[in-house]
């Protein structure tokens, strides 16, 4: 199930940012794969932040909250590919997509996260 409501509101709310770990910011274009642990279908996805414990992305449909996925991330510096499991702790609909937050199962190492970004 996903609530529809406008980034400005819960920007307005403070609830936007109630994070324990610093977010980046990634680039405007920067790809990624979301894969439900029960199926190989994949979906594209837009990373927009990302953090040692977490990432925000832009899917086509909504992702249920407390499901678990497996997302898949390129590095655009090293190129290499990065398979992260993580839980959906929210779906908000936005502008005809959907604002996801994910929780990874195991947190980043800082090299990690700096190879993503």
């Amino acid at each position: 199930m996903s609530v529809s409501i406008p980034v400005e509101r819960l920007l307005d709310q403070g609830l936007a940012n109630q994070r324990a770990t610093v977010r980046y910011r990634c680039g405007p274009a920067m790809p990624g794969r979301v894969y439900l642990n029960t199926d190989l279908i994949f979906m594209r996805a837009w990373i927009r932040d990302l953090s040692l414990e977490g990432l925000g992305l832009l899917v086509e449909k909504p992702l249920d909250p407390g499901a678990f996925i497996v997302l898949q991330l390129k590095s655009p510096s090293s190129g290499e590919k990065y398979q992260i499991s993580a839980e959906v702790m929210h779906c908000t609909a936005v502008a005809g997509e959907y604002l996801v937050g994910c929780h990874f199962v195991s947190a980043l190492t800082e090299d990690t996260l700096e190879d993503l970004l």
